[in-house]
């Protein structure tokens, strides 16, 4: 049998899963520059998924403006790590991922979008797939801040 999860098919073996979590990270850009509430939910684990309909809402509110710029090179850029972290148990097992993006709005204001969860876990499968999304809004002075004052959608599971 196939699954198909996080919008797209996680048994694709001719996939890296680092290819999956590149995947991954297009369709969440995808999905907030398009306004796709539903693509955006589907992303996100099953366990995860209910309430995400209002995300890509939650995103614009926090967000000044329009994404005009995407600033990360899905092609280029080394934006997106997996196969790390994990747990092995018997015969199976977890890996999670990681990704980051930048975007600027029509109004001049940069944003970090970042995510992270499990690219492939066997062990919990309703695990599998995005668990947190983070928004950033880049200072002033060019500087991040990463301890305060940005949105989060989605929980880090235990």
């Amino acid at each position: 049998f196939n699954t198909v999860s996080c919008g797209f098919d996680l048994n694709n073996k001719s996939e890296t899963i680092l290819e999956k979590t590149e995947k991954m990270a297009e369709n969440v850009y995808d999905a907030i520059k398009n306004h796709d509430s539903e693509q955006l939910k589907e992303q996100f684990c099953e366990r995860l998924q209910p309430g995400k309909e209002t995300a890509v809402d939650k995103i614009y509110e926090y967000i000044d403006g329009e994404i005009e710029t995407l600033e990360t090179d899905f092609e280029t850029e080394h934006f997106a790590r997996a196969g790390g972290g994990g747990k092995i148990r018997g015969d199976k097992l977890s890996k999670t991922f990681v990704f980051e993006i930048i975007i600027t709005t029509d109004k001049g204001i940069r944003y970090e979008i970042g995510g992270k969860g499990d690219i492939i876990n066997t062990i919990e499968p309703k695990d599998q797939g995005l668990q947190v999304l983070r928004v950033y809004k880049q200072n002033e002075d060019g500087t991040w801040n990463y301890s305060k004052g940005y949105l989060q959608i989605g929980s880090e599971l235990n």
